[in-house]
């Protein structure tokens, strides 16, 4: 997961490390699933090869990967018929 703003979540990643990995409710792995950035530059840096090796290791057919890449057509969906409306009862008139 990628997170962007450092000083944005530094107080949430201190805390997780103090109260949740000292806890024992998260692991030290767990924490290492996240990266925080500080721009657009660094985030496409850190997904783009993420998304090419998951390209590579799905390698399968009609899976869109890497630049135009094309998908299997996709099915027709479903039509929903519209639901009944229901009409407003004028409220009773005082006698």
């Amino acid at each position: 997961m990628v997170l962007l703003g450092r000083e944005f979540w530094g107080g949430l990643l201190e805390w997780s490390q103090e109260r949740q990995l000292g806890g024992g409710l998260l692991s030290a792995e767990d924490l290492n699933c996240l990266q925080v950035v500080d721009t657009v530059e660094e985030t496409l840096a850190t997904l783009l090869p993420a998304r090419e090796r998951f390209c590579a290791e799905q390698a399968a057919p009609g899976v869109a990967c890497g630049r135009g890449g094309k998908t299997a057509p996709r099915k027709a969906r479903r039509r929903r018929s519209p639901r009944p409306r229901l009409r407003a009862e004028a409220p009773p008139h005082a006698a």
